[in-house]
C-alpha cells in the first residue's frame, strides 16, 4: 500500500488513520484508491464508427464497467463526445488506455 502523501506528524499513514480500507492501494496526487470504476472521457469527430473505435482500444487495456455508454452530441452536432466507464485496477492500466487514444488521429481530446 501506498501512503497518502507524507506521514502526519505522529508518522502515521492514511491507513492506520482509518482514511482507506486495508487491502486498498493508493495512488497519485489525488489520492485515487484502485480497484474502481473511472469514467474515460473522448471527443472526437461524430463519425458513425467513432464509439466503436474508442471501445475497442480501451478494451485492448480494461473492461468497461458498463454496456452503457453515454453520448453528448455538440451544438452543431460535428463533435461526439463519450463516456465509459472502465474498471481500473491500476494507474499504469490508466496510462496505458489514455496513450493509445491520445495518439489516435481520429482522438481529439481525452478527459
Amino acid at each position: 500500500m501506498v501512503a497518502l502523501g507524507a506521514p502526519g506528524r505522529m508518522g502515521r499513514d492514511a491507513q492506520s488513520l482509518g482514511i482507506i480500507a486495508p487491502g486498498k492501494l493508493i495512488t497519485g496526487e489525488r489520492g485515487m484508491e484502485f480497484p474502481c470504476v473511472f469514467p474515460v472521457k473522448v471527443m472526437g469527430a461524430n463519425q458513425e464508427d467513432f464509439e466503436s473505435l474508442v471501445i475497442e482500444i480501451i478494451r485492448k487495456h480494461a473492461t468497461v464497467a458498463e454496456e452503457v455508454v453515454s453520448r453528448r452530441l455538440s451544438r452543431g452536432g460535428r463533435f461526439l463526445s463519450l463516456t465509459v466507464r472502465v474498471n481500473a485496477e491500476n494507474q499504469e492500466q490508466l496510462d496505458k488506455i489514455y496513450r493509445e487514444l491520445s495518439v489516435h488521429e481520429r482522438v481529439l481530446m481525452i478527459l
